[in-house]
C-alpha cells in the first residue's frame, strides 16, 4: 500500500517536472555553443613559400590562433583529406604557395590576389559550419585590414617622397632659371652684336660696291695702257731698225763718208727729231700711267678687303711695274735724246766731221745700248700690263661675286637679326615663366609637407577604419537567454500536456480527483489549472537557479511563468476535455506549428510566408514575447498586451470548458 502511494507521489512529481526536465537540459547542453568554440577543429595546410625571409601563412596562422576560436590543427594536404572524410575537422583552410609573394605585390607593378580556399565540412553538421563560416568571415575581414593597411603604409611612403622629388624638381628648375637668364644675356648680346654687324654692314656693302665700279675703271685704263704699251713696242723696234741702218751708214761713211754724208746728216736729223718725239712721249706716258695705276691702287687700299690675296699680288706687280719699267724706259729714251743729239751736233761741223765719225760710231754704239735697253724695259712693260691686266680682270670677277655674295649676306644679316630679336624675347618670356614655375613647385612643396602631415597614423587607420560599438538594445549575455522564452514555453506546453495523459487518462484511476471518472468536473479543472500554475513557478524557479541568468523584476517573472502554465493547461484542457483523442492529436499539431510560426528560433520575417499568418492566433507568440521583455529589458513596456492576451485565452478556453461541461452535466442528468 505504501509502495503504491509512494509510486503516485512519485509519478505527481514527475509530471510537475516534465517542464523543467524538457526545458532544462536543453538549454542546459546549449547555453553557450559559442563559448566552446575551441573544440572545434578546423585544419589549416600551409603551402606559402617563405621569401625574403618572410612567411605570411605562418603570420596568418599564428593570427588565428591568437584569437583562441577555434582548435587549429596545422596538416598537409592529406591528412586534411582524411581528416574531413572522417569528420575530424569542421573546415579546412588552405593558404597557396604565393601567399607572401601575393600580399607584397602590393608594392610592385604587378599585383596578385591571395586565393585562400576556405571548405567548410557540411556533411558534419551543418548549423556548426554556419558558426565557422560567421568566424571564417571575421578572420578575413581581419586579414583584409590588414592588407588595406600595408596598401594604405606603402601609398603613404610613397607620398612622403613626393617632397624630396619635388625639391629635386625644384633645384632642376633653378638651374634651368639659371641657365635661361645666362640664354636671355647671351641672347641680348648677340642681338645687339647682329644690329651693330647689320648697321656696319650696310657701309661694308656700300665699300664693295664701290671698289667694284672701280675695278671696272681700272679694267679700262689698263687696256689703255696695254695699247700704249703695243704701239711703244713698235716704235722701239722701228727705232732699233733704224738704228740698225745709222749704224750701217755710218760704217759705210766711215768708208765712204764723202759720198754719204748727205745721207748722213739726212738720218741723223731724222734720229734727233724722232729721238725728242720719243723722249717726249714716253715721259708723258709714263706720267699717265702712273697717275692712273696709283689712283686705282689707292682706291683698292681704301677697301676693307684689301687682304685678298689676288688683290695684293695686282698690288704687287703694279708697284714693280712703276718702280722698274717705267725708269728703265725714262732712262733709256733719255740717253737716246742726249746721244741723238750730241749726233746732231756733231754734224753742225762738217770740217770735224771727220773726226767726228769715230765719235759718231761710239755714240752709236751707246744709242744701240740704249735702245735694246728701251726694247727690254718695254717688253717689261708689255709683260706687267698683261699681268696687270689679268689680275685686273680677276679683281674685277671677284668684286663683282663679292658684291652679289654681298646683297646675300645682307638680306641673311637682316633674317639673323629678326631671328636673334625673336629668340631674346622667347628667352624673356622663357625666364619669367621659369620664375612662375620654381615659385609655384616652391608653394607646391610647402603645401604637400603640410597635408602629408595627416598621413601619420594611417596604416593603423587603414587597418582599422571604423569601430562598431556595440551599444545593445537589450543586452542578452548567452546564447541560452534567447532560447529561454522558447523552451520554457514548450516546457510548459508538453508538461500540460503530459498532466493530461498521465493523470486524467491514467486506467487504473490512482489519481483520483484528477481521473477522468471524477464527478465533479469544475473542481478538477480547477485543479489542473493549478497544477498549471505550480509547473510555471517550479520551471521558472528551477532554470533560474540551475542556469543562473538575472531578472531584474522577480515577482513579474513567477508571477508571468505560472500565468503561461495557466494558459497552456487551459488550452490542453479544452482540447482534451471537449475532444478527447482528437485534442490531444490537436495539441500537438498547435505544439509542431508554434515551434514554427511563433518566432522562438528563426525571426517571424523569415519564415515562409503561410506561417506568418498563423503567428499571431499562436499563444506561444505571446508567452516567448512576454518571457523576451522579462529577461531581456528592453525601452518598450507591452508586457501588460501580452499578460492581457495571455488572460483572455485563458478565460475563453475556460469558459468554453465550462459550458461545455454544463451541458454534458444536462445530458448525463436527462439520461
Amino acid at each position: 500500500m505504501k509502495k503504491e502511494k509512494m509510486m503516485k507521489v512519485v509519478i505527481f512529481a514527475i509530471v510537475l517536472l516534465i517542464p523543467i526536465i524538457y526545458s532544462f537540459f536543453y538549454l542546459k547542453s546549449y547555453w553557450d555553443p559559442y563559448g566552446n568554440l575551441t573544440e572545434m577543429k578546423i585544419a589549416i595546410v600551409n603551402l606559402d613559400k617563405t621569401k625574403d625571409g618572410e612567411n605570411q601563412g605562418e603570420e596568418f596562422i599564428q593570427s588565428i590562433k591568437d584569437s583562441n576560436v577555434f582548435n587549429i590543427c596545422i596538416v598537409d594536404e592529406d591528412d586534411a583529406d582524411k581528416g574531413m572524410q572522417k569528420g575530424d575537422y569542421y573546415a579546412t583552410i588552405t593558404i597557396p604557395n604565393n601567399f607572401t609573394e601575393s600580399l607584397n605585390s602590393v608594392s610592385s607593378t604587378d599585383k596578385q590576389i591571395a586565393k585562400i580556399t576556405y571548405s567548410p565540412n557540411q556533411a558534419t553538421n551543418y548549423l556548426a559550419t554556419q558558426i565557422v563560416n560567421s568566424a571564417v568571415k571575421t578572420i578575413e575581414i581581419n586579414l583584409k585590414g590588414k592588407i588595406d593597411g600595408k596598401i594604405v603604409e606603402n601609398l603613404a611612403d610613397k607620398l612622403e617622397e613626393v617632397p624630396s622629388s619635388l625639391e629635386k624638381t625644384s633645384e632642376g628648375a633653378k638651374e634651368i632659371l639659371g641657365g635661361s637668364k645666362s640664354l636671355n644675356s647671351g641672347l641680348q648680346q648677340l642681338n645687339e652684336g647682329t644690329t651693330t654687324l647689320n648697321n656696319s654692314y650696310t657701309e661694308f656693302d656700300n665699300g664693295i660696291k664701290s671698289a667694284s665700279e672701280g675695278s671696272k675703271i681700272l679694267d679700262s685704263g689698263i687696256n689703255e695702257v696695254n695699247s700704249g704699251v703695243s704701239s711703244l713696242n713698235i716704235g722701239a723696234t722701228n727705232l732699233n731698225t733704224a738704228i740698225e741702218q745709222i749704224n750701217s751708214g755710218v760704217n759705210e761713211l766711215s768708208s765712204e763718208s764723202s759720198s754719204k754724208l748727205t745721207t748722213l746728216i739726212s738720218g741723223i736729223n731724222i734720229a734727233n727729231n724722232g729721238a725728242s718725239s720719243l723722249n717726249t712721249g714716253i715721259y708723258k706716258y709714263v706720267d699717265s700711267s702712273n697717275s692712273i695705276i696709283k689712283e686705282l691702287l689707292q682706291n683698292i687700299q681704301s677697301q676693307e678687303n684689301n687682304n685678298n690675296p689676288d688683290t695684293q699680288a695686282l698690288i704687287g706687280r703694279a708697284n714693280a711695274f712703276i718702280n722698274s719699267g717705267d725708269i728703265n724706259l725714262k732712262q733709256g729714251s733719255q740717253t737716246l735724246n742726249i746721244v741723238t743729239k750730241q749726233l746732231a751736233q756733231g754734224t753742225s761741223d762738217i770740217t770735224t766731221l771727220t773726226g767726228g765719225i769715230t765719235n759718231l760710231q761710239s755714240a752709236l754704239t751707246q744709242v744701240k745700248s740704249g735702245t735694246e735697253q728701251l726694247k727690254n724695259g718695254i717688253t717689261s712693260l708689255d709683260t706687267g700690263t698683261k699681268a696687270l691686266k689679268t689680275g685686273s680682270n680677276n679683281l674685277s670677277t671677284g668684286l663683282a661675286t663679292l658684291d652679289n655674295s654681298s646683297s646675300k649676306v645682307k638680306l641673311s644679316l637682316n633674317s639673323l637679326q629678326e631671328g636673334t630679336q625673336g629668340a631674346y624675347d622667347g628667352s624673356t618670356k622663357l625666364v619669367e615663366g621659369t620664375e612662375k614655375f620654381d615659385k609655384e613647385i616652391s608653394n607646391g612643396i610647402n603645401d604637400t609637407k603640410e597635408q602629408l602631415k595627416s598621413l601619420e597614423g594611417i596604416k593603423e587607420f587603414a587597418e582599422n577604419p571604423v569601430e562598431f560599438i556595440t551599444n545593445a538594445y537589450g543586452e542578452v549575455n548567452s546564447y541560452g537567454i534567447a532560447f529561454t522564452p522558447l523552451f520554457l514555453s514548450i516546457g510548459l506546453w508538453v508538461g500540460s500536456l503530459m498532466c493530461y495523459v498521465v493523470l486524467y487518462y491514467d486506467q487504473k484511476n490512482r489519481f483520483g480527483i484528477f481521473g477522468s471518472h471524477n464527478k465533479n468536473k469544475l473542481l478538477q479543472n480547477l485543479l489542473y489549472i493549478l497544477i498549471g500554475a505550480i509547473e510555471g513557478i517550479i520551471t521558472g524557479a528551477l532554470l533560474k537557479l540551475g542556469l543562473g541568468y538575472e531578472v531584474q523584476n522577480i515577482w513579474l517573472y513567477y508571477l508571468s511563468s505560472s500565468l503561461i502554465g495557466i494558459t497552456f493547461m487551459s488550452i490542453i484542457q479544452c482540447l482534451i476535455r471537449n475532444f478527447g483523442d482528437v485534442g490531444k492529436f490537436v495539441a500537438l499539431i498547435i505544439l509542431v506549428l508554434q515551434l514554427a510560426a511563433s518566432g522562438g528560433t528563426f525571426p517571424v520575417e523569415t519564415i515562409s510566408k503561410g506561417f506568418q499568418q498563423l503567428t499571431a492566433y499562436l499563444p506561444m507568440t505571446y508567452s516567448i514575447k512576454l518571457l523576451r521583455e522579462i529577461l531581456v529589458p528592453t525601452a518598450t513596456n507591452f508586457k501588460g498586451n501580452y499578460i492581457i492576451i495571455l488572460l483572455c485565452i485563458t478565460v475563453c478556453t475556460l469558459i468554453i470548458t465550462y459550458i461545455v461541461d454544463i451541458f454534458r452535466n444536462k445530458k448525463d442528468l436527462n439520461s
